[in-house]
Parts: C-alpha cells; sequence; structure tokens
C-alpha cells in the first residue's frame, strides 16, 4: 500500500525495469550447462557471449540494490511515505528527507530502484515486522569487510596446510575463517570489542525475531502442550517473549554467549542463561533453533531458521 502512494515514478521504473529484463535475461538460460569459449572464429555465437557479459555484470553489481536498501534505511525513506498519509511527490519526499535540491535528481534513481520492490512495508519503524536494524547490520562494514579477504583467506589458508608443521610452529594460527582474517577474531569476540557493533546486531536479531509473530499466529499447533522451552542463541530475549505471551504457562530459558545475557533480567516465565550451545544445552520439553550460526570454525559453520526439536 504504500508503494502505491508514490506518484509519477511508474514511467520512470518502468524504463529502468525494462532495461533490467534484459540485463538480467540470461538468468535463468542454464549457462551452467553451456561451454562457451571465448574464441569468436570457433563458430560460437556473438550473442552468447554477450549475454554471458551481462551474467557476469549481473553479479558485479548486485551490491547495488543492497546498498540502496541501506541508504532508504538510513534515510527513512519508509516512515516519511508512511506518515505522509497521501501521495507524495518526488520534491516533497527530498523536503522531508531535508536533501538539498540539488540532489532532488539523484533520490528520484533512488527510488526508480526502490519504488516497485515491495520493501517498504517492512521498513517502517514501530511495526512488529520491522526489519531496519536488521538490514544496517547485514550490510555493515563489519559484515561486508570480510568478503573482500576471502580470496586471500584461501589462498592462506592452502599455504598453511602446505607448509611443514614443525618449521611453522611458533608461526601465527592461519585464521580459520574470512571474518577472522579481516578482523583478527571471530564474530562474537569482535561483538566484545566493540560494543556499538554489538548493540547493532543484537538489535538485528531482535527486529528479525518480531516475525515470530507471524509464526505464533499460524503455528501455534506447535507450542501447545509444552511446559517448558530453550531458545538456543536466542539473544535479548525477543522470541521467548513473543512465545511467554502468548502461552501465559510456557516457561522458557534463553541460552547464549554471556556476554550477550549480561545484565539480562529474569523472570518468573522466562530465564537467561549465558553458555555455549556446542557444550551443553538445558534441559526442555523442546529446542528453538532461530537463525543460530556458529562463525567459530567452518567445519561447525551452519544455520537453522525456526527449527524446533521436542524432546518430549
Amino acid at each position: 500500500s504504500l508503494v502505491i502512494r508514490i506518484v509519477g515514478w511508474e514511467t520512470l521504473h518502468y524504463k529502468m525495469s525494462t532495461h533490467h529484463s534484459s540485463f538480467r535475461a540470461s538468468d535463468q538460460e542454464g549457462f551452467e550447462n553451456q561451454k562457451l569459449s571465448m574464441e569468436l572464429n570457433h563458430g560460437e555465437k556473438s550473442e552468447d557471449l554477450f549475454r554471458a557479459q551481462s551474467h557476469i555484470y549481473r553479479h558485479i553489481f548486485n551490491f547495488i540494490d543492497s546498498m540502496s536498501l541501506k541508504c532508504a534505511v538510513r534515510l527513512g525513506i519508509a516512515d516519511v511515505i508512511h506518515s505522509h498519509e497521501r501521495p507524495i511527490t518526488l520534491p516533497e519526499l527530498a523536503k522531508a528527507l531535508s536533501i538539498h535540491p540539488s540532489r532532488t535528481a539523484s533520490l528520484g534513481r533512488l527510488m526508480r530502484a526502490l519504488v516497485h520492490s515491495g520493501i517498504f512495508a517492512l521498513l517502517v519503524k514501530g511495526n512488529l515486522t520491522c526489519l531496519s536494524p536488521f538490514v544496517l547490520a547485514m550490510v555493515d562494514p563489519a559484515l561486508v569487510g570480510p568478503w573482500h579477504c576471502l580470496g586471500d583467506w584461501f589462498t592462506e589458508t592452502s599455504s598453511s596446510n602446505n607448509s611443514n608443521s614443525d618449521s611453522n610452529s611458533n608461526s601465527k594460527q592461519s585464521p580459520s575463517t574470512p571474518f577472522e582474517a579481516a578482523h583478527g577474531v571471530d564474530l562474537w569476540g569482535y561483538e566484545r570489542q566493540d560494543p556499538s557493533f554489538n548493540n547493532t546486531f543484537n538489535l538485528a536479531m531482535a527486529s528479525d525475531s518480531g516475525m515470530m509473530n507471524l509464526v505464533i499466529g499460524e503455528c501455534r499447533e506447535v507450542f501447545e502442550g509444552l511446559r517448558s522451552l530453550v531458545d538456543v542463541g536466542g539473544g535479548t530475549g525477543t522470541v521467548a517473549r513473543i512465545i511467554t505471551r502468548a502461552f501465559p504457562g510456557l516457561k522458557c530459558t534463553v541460552l547464549d554467549l554471556p556476554h550477550v545475557v549480561e545484565g539480562l533480567e529474569n523472570c518468573e516465565s522466562l530465564k537467561f542463561v549465558g553458555g555455549d550451545m556446542f557444550e551443553a544445552v538445558p534441559s526442555a520439553d523442546a529446542v528453538l533453533l532461530k537463525v543460530v550460526s556458529s562463525a567459530s570454525t567452518s567445519e561447525i559453520c551452519s544455520v537453522y531458521y525456526v527449527f524446533m526439536i521436542s524432546l518430549r
């Protein structure tokens, strides 16, 4: 509904989307099944090579989507459109965002990329399903930066594995993840070192957990009959609080790293435990794993999304 309120940009976006439709036409063309030679004199069609080039360009410039999304969140575009309560023009939006008139045209270009994406409803502050904090955390330099180290990390690991272990016994151990290569510590160690990022990351996990309201509303039978539940990697307890409000008789325990749960207060239906899921998990009728990932070693790196194990 928010997107419909934006007046006068549909035509502009149509021009851009028409361009992108040809730009991305190769997405599902099955390049994995094609063996393209780079030499035109072997009878290959130049059309195939141009399509392959477009396919590469798509991957190169994919970052524009996420960076545009980050910009929209930083500027608060969704909040302005939502609070305007009527169709808003580009100059009105620029004025509301305190953007200099000389950059109004650039704002229009940004809106071309965002107007029909359908994302604005999930970026309005105050909504239970607002994902703005999650967006900011996932495109934070602390998380994006390690991707620039990926190639170096692979070669460094290979060199380390091929070296004589005795001659390198006193050398620095090779980082086990690209994140470690970029920052010198794993994700959890970085959070402990940087309180600002730790807060950003916790807010991100809490905002993503707000979607759990939808799960509770549509899948109540999953939780009915449970007397106790432990939320592994439950952060500051957003999901656990949603569950205990919906099921007052259910006792929830949140297990997360000590620095995450430090200072959080227990109550009758909710308690926080600092620990390591790979060492011990508190006993309960069921274990809930939601977007839990291990950033410590590649061997145990895994991700779970709203996955519950009944232990009864």
